[in-house]
């Protein structure tokens, strides 16, 4: 069995591992008009996740997918021109399109 003092300093780590990671997922959302403001045409990806964080690219038609076991879907067609990357936090987002690898087009969300 345990001595209360022990049990104070296990109970007292809990309560700070609690407040650590509270604080941790209410930090500051760079989903905002003055970051969005921040992207300029031309930018690379690495560019924009400066000031954005890792963002999740959108679309696909399930041609990874199908390519993994071997089924070609695409009919030989050629990749898309432009990839959207998507950046949200509750109702705002950022998506910010990208043609070989530059931003050409932004749009925003609730900003």
């Amino acid at each position: 069995m345990m001595r209360a003092s022990a049990l104070v300093r296990l109970g007292g780590l809990a309560v700070l591992l609690a407040l650590c990671l509270a604080v941790a997922g209410c930090g500051k959302s760079k989903i905002t008009k003055e970051n969005f403001d921040k992207i300029d045409n031309g930018m690379s990806l690495h560019e924009v996740e400066a000031i954005l964080g890792e963002g999740s690219s959108q679309g696909g038609d399930g041609a990874v997918v199908a390519a993994q076991v071997g089924v070609d879907v695409t009919g030989g067609a050629p990749p898309p021109s432009t990839v959207d990357y998507l950046w949200e936090k509750g109702k705002k987002s950022i998506t910010v399109t990208f043609r070989q690898g530059k931003v050409v087009a932004k749009k925003n969300v609730g900003l």
